[in-house]
């Protein structure tokens, strides 16, 4: 669910740094229910997006969400813990593909974890890319924009 890692990112890239602190501090020393506290050495000089890697090696991708709401509302970042759980509610309403397809409900053929192929081409001195968000392709597929 590649969608929570970028909503955590969106998240506490929001944050100033001292917030950041206090958002560490919190996932560091106190964790809702039974799930274990990340040392605090493990986040010292990490970015944001070593943080969430981090977040989500702990805690997987189904309790990472609890755990950052968590420290955020201890951190007392109320409106992003809001926000953020505004958002992790409406990437687990649309509803998956198929086990074993894709977008196109075809058979899923790349190898999991393999990195996307992009081809970007330079025409008459204009570079040409194309730029996909939130989308999930699970399949080899030609694009040709005109």
């Amino acid at each position: 669910m590649a969608g929570v890692q970028s909503l955590l990112i969106t998240t506490l890239n929001d944050m100033l740094s001292e917030d950041m602190g206090v958002f560490k501090f919190w996932l560091s020393n106190d964790s809702p229910e039974d799930f274990q506290r990340i040392g605090k050495g493990k986040l010292q000089n990490k970015s944001v997006v070593e943080i969430v890697d981090l977040m989500v090696g702990t805690y997987g991708e189904q309790d990472v969400v609890k755990v950052a709401l968590h420290a955020l509302r201890k951190a007392d970042q109320n409106e992003l813990a809001q926000t953020l759980e505004k958002d992790y509610e409406r990437i687990l309403a649309v509803p998956p593909p198929p086990a074993g397809q894709g977008q196109t409900g075809g058979p899923s053929t790349a190898a999991p974890g393999a990195a996307p192929h992009v081809s970007i081409t330079n025409q008459s001195g204009k570079v040409h890319a194309p730029v996909i968000s939130n989308a999930t392709f699970n399949r080899d597929f030609n694009m040709t924009i005109n």
